[in-house]
C-alpha cells in the first residue's frame, strides 16, 4: 500500500489534486477536513479535546487502511501548529508496521495565486479558510507549521498546473500504476486537426453552451448589423453562419486546415465570408481598423500570452468597434477542465493555459 501525504498551505490545491489522482488510480481520498469537521462539532478548534479527537480519527483511519491492505490512500494535510509533535512519527510507525510505503508530497504555488484561491467559493463548502486577512494573520503568526515532515519531500508547483496534470506528474514521479488510458495532451493545431472529423458530432456541452450564449447575445437572426467582422478561431464554423448574416463581410481565421475545410462547407450560401489559415499568436492577416466587430469563442484558453491578442484586437478594430469574447470560466480550469475528445480508447486533451 502507498500512503500519500499530500501537504501544503491552504489553497495550493490539495483536494482537487487528490481527487484527480484518485480518478487515475484506485486510491482512496481521505480529506483531512472530515476529521476537522467532526472534532469541531464537539470541541473548539485547537482545544485539547479537538486535537485528541482529530488525531485519533486520522491515525485510526490510517491503521485500518493499512490493515485492510488498500492499494493506496491520499491524505490531504494542511500544516497546523495544533498538530502534536509526534503525529508524523506515529504515522510512520503505522506505515512501517503494516508494510506500507509512506510518501510525502508538498504542493506549493505563488503567493498571488494562493490568495486568489483562498477566496474561491468552493472552499466555503468544506468550511475551509476563505479569508485573505485571516490567512495573512495566521501566516505571520507561523500557524502553518508542523514538525516532522521531511524537508526533501517531493515538491510540485501548482501555480499554473491544472489538477489533472499535477496528478499525472505524481503518478510518473512515484511510479503509480494508472487505471485506464492516461489523457493525452497534444499541441493545439495537431489536436484540432485530428478532432475536425468528429468535432460537430461529438457530445460537447461547452461548445453547445458557447453557441447558445453567442446567439442569445446577438440574436439568433443577427439583428445587429456590422460592416466588417473578424472571427478568431472559427473552427468548423459553428458561429460563422450567424456572423455571415450579421455583417457585410466576414474574415474567419483558424490554423487547423481540417477545421477550415468543414467551415467552408457550412457557408456555401454566403459570398461575404473569407476563410484564412492564421496563427493568432502572430500578426493577423488584416489591415488596421479593419473590423467593427471581433468575435473570439473558446480560443483564449489555448493561448499563453493574451497581451498580443488584445494588442492585435486593438489594432484591427475601428475606434468604436466591439470585441466579443466567450470563454471557459477560470473556475472550470482550476478543476482541471480543458477541451478533450476521444480517439479509439484514448482521451486526448488539447493544450491549454490557465488565465485568471
Amino acid at each position: 500500500m502507498q500512503l500519500i501525504f499530500l501537504h501544503g498551505l491552504p489553497g495550493v490545491g490539495k483536494l482537487t489534486v487528490a481527487q484527480a489522482l484518485a480518478k487515475l488510480t484506485s486510491f482512496k481520498v481521505f480529506h483531512n477536513h472530515l476529521a476537522v469537521d467532526l472534532a469541531t462539532a464537539v470541541f473548539e478548534f485547537g482545544s485539547e479535546g479537538f486535537v485528541k479527537l482529530r488525531e485519533k480519527v486520522w491515525l485510526e483511519t490510517f491503521a485500518l487502511a493499512v490493515r485492510e491492505k488498500l492499494p493506496g490512500m491520499i491524505f490531504t494535510f494542511a500544516p497546523d501548529r495544533t498538530v502534536t509533535s509526534d503525529f508524523i512519527g506515529q504515522v510512520r510507525q503505522i506505515a512501517e508496521a503494516g508494510g506500507a510505503e509512506l510518501v510525502f508530497v508538498e504542493l506549493i504555488c505563488s503567493e498571488a495565486e494562493l490568495e486568489r484561491r483562498i477566496v474561491a467559493p468552493s472552499r466555503k463548502k468544506f468550511g475551509k479558510l476563505s479569508s485573505i486577512d485571516q490567512f495573512r494573520a495566521l501566516n505571520r503568526a507561523a500557524a502553518f507549521v508542523t514538525p516532522g515532515i521531511p524537508k526533501d519531500s517531493l515538491t510540485i508547483d501548482t501555480t499554473i498546473l491544472p489538477p489533472l496534470e499535477t496528478a499525472l506528474r505524481l503518478t510518473r514521479s512515484l511510479g503509480i500504476e494508472t487505471i485506464g488510458p492516461i489523457p493525452l495532451t497534444e499541441t493545439v493545431q495537431d489536436a484540432y486537426s485530428d478532432w475536425a472529423s468528429t468535432y460537430d458530432g461529438d457530445r460537447n456541452l461547452t461548445r453547445d453552451l458557447d453557441q447558445r450564449v453567442t446567439e442569445r447575445h446577438f440574436g439568433s437572426e443577427g439583428s445587429e448589423r456590422f460592416t466588417s467582422i473578424l472571427e478568431l478561431g472559427c473552427g468548423t464554423g459553428k458561429n460563422t453562419v450567424l456572423l455571415a448574416g450579421m455583417g457585410d463581410r466576414v474574415l474567419a481565421l483558424d490554423f487547423a486546415e481540417a477545421m477550415l475545410a468543414r467551415a467552408r462547407g457550412k457557408v456555401k450560401g454566403f459570398d461575404n465570408v473569407t476563410f484564412l489559415s492564421a496563427d493568432l499568436t502572430e500578426p493577423w492577416p488584416c489591415e488596421s481598423q479593419f473590423a467593427d466587430l471581433i468575435v473570439c469563442n473558446l480560443v483564449l484558453e489555448h493561448i499563453e500570452d493574451l497581451r498580443f491578442v488584445f494588442a492585435e484586437a486593438a489594432r484591427c478594430l475601428v475606434s468604436s468597434g466591439k470585441f466579443f469574447v466567450s470563454e471557459l470560466h477560470p473556475f472550470r480550469q482550476y478543476q482541471g477542465t480543458k477541451a478533450n475528445f476521444r480517439r479509439a480508447d484514448e482521451t486526448k486533451q488539447v493544450a491549454a493555459f490557465v488565465h485568471h
